[in-house]
């Protein structure tokens, strides 16, 4: 869908603390994420990084 929507579809500002997890160099948490989107088979119940088994809210 991301691939789809590429260029048609407003998108958050970089700033704004919104990441996807395969843009997170070495799987590091940025100091201003605010929301972490997981595409594909990674999901923060794996625990892949290992920070996301302390942030993740169900």
């Amino acid at each position: 869908m991301s691939h789809k929507l590429f260029g048609r579809v407003k998108l958050w500002p970089q700033d704004s603390g919104i990441y996807s997890i395969r843009d997170l160099k070495d799987g590091q948490l940025p100091d201003d994420a605010c929301l972490v989107q997981f595409n594909g088979t990674s999901k923060p119940w794996h625990g892949r990084p290992s920070w996301t088994l302390e942030h993740w809210k169900k």
